[in-house]
């Protein structure tokens, strides 16, 4: 996926899916479904206008009998987020919180917490209660991830940070 292939992260995404069910790694469904959506995120990104996209269907189905909340990972609601749907998106983003802290998952959690700021900067009612929500939510992913040496990911919150 780093390497922008798509199509071929796509594939091994679908090869994985039933092993992780199978196995019920709830944790690494729980991945699979945030780089999931990270690659649909992209896919749809670099999608080509004329509308005849060609982005892979690779959200699989609900986790059937491990995690009831079914979508609830962060990147569903940064797509709806990119797609102009900051509702849907805080409400995807808030189930999504709510997973990562039934099952433990730190990186979930800082992902989720980039989205629900990026959430509050597109108040434009309220633009500096919003900055305020906004700068404490990415304090709040960058000390997650401070906590969990992800790199990347701290790095990552940085730039949008700086956008926001």
């Amino acid at each position: 996926m780093r390497l922008e292939q798509y199509e071929k992260a796509s594939k091994r995404f679908d090869e994985a899916y039933p092993l992780l069910v199978k196995e019920k790694m709830a944790r690494e469904l729980v991945m699979h479904q945030t780089y999931s959506g990270e690659l649909k995120m992209r896919c749809v990104s670099t999608a080509p206008p004329s509308g005849s996209s060609t982005t892979p269907s690779i959200l699989p189905a609900p986790w059937p009998g491990i995690v009831t909340d079914a979508h609830a990972d962060s990147y569903p609601g940064r797509l709806e987020l990119t797609c102009g749907n900051p509702s849907a998106a805080a409400r995807l983003a808030n189930q999504a919180l709510a997973l990562a802290a039934k099952i433990g998952e730190m990186a979930e959690k800082g992902a989720v917490l980039r989205i629900l700021a990026q959430i509050a900067v597109t108040d434009i009612e309220r633009p500096e209660p919003a900055r305020l929500k906004a700068s404490r939510l990415f304090t709040e992913a960058l000390e997650v991830y401070e906590e969990i040496n992800a790199r990347f990911e701290r790095a990552e919150t940085m730039v949008l940070m700086g956008l926001a």
